[in-house]
């Protein structure tokens, strides 16, 4: 997946098969994040949509970078940008319990479509963020940040 076809609100196939691959995968669950996450993303225009493509492409940079320096998934600076991601990401478009959030997570690293668009970025950013996305939880650093 290319960058541009990112947030589109869910108009690009790409966009609606990974939608339709969280809704099947959570069940009903899954269909009420998916319609919340449609309807926040409805309101954005498209300069909100390029200014969060721009954000994220810098984020994976700096996710990437750190993998690069072999820190760990519990290290404070990795925590740090979990903790953005979650709040520019996730937040914005629906608040999940822990448990979601990693699955939200597992899903869009395993997904063969993203897992190819982070492996182009590293070959270990899936597992990566997955372990540091557990730590987040695990930490209970979830609990506490503020929208």
């Amino acid at each position: 997946m290319k960058e541009t076809e990112l947030y589109l609100g869910f108009k690009h196939p790409n966009q609606i098969e990974m939608a339709d691959y969280i809704k099947n995968s959570m069940g009903e669950r899954g269909k009420e994040i998916m319609d919340q996450c449609k309807d926040s993303m409805s309101k954005l225009d498209s300069s909100d949509l390029e200014k969060i493509k721009v954000k994220n492409n810098e984020w994976n940079q700096s996710f990437k970078k750190l993998i690069d320096q072999n820190l760990q998934p519990d290290s404070a600076i990795v925590q740090g940008l979990i903790e953005e991601n979650y709040k520019n990401n996730i937040l914005p478009y629906y608040k999940p319990t822990p448990e979601e959030f990693i699955q939200l997570i597992e899903l869009t690293t395993t997904h063969p479509t993203s897992k190819s668009k982070y492996d182009e970025i590293h070959p270990d950013f899936c597992s990566f963020f997955l372990q540091a996305v557990k730590c987040f939880i695990n930490s209970g650093a979830i609990e506490t940040v503020e929208v």
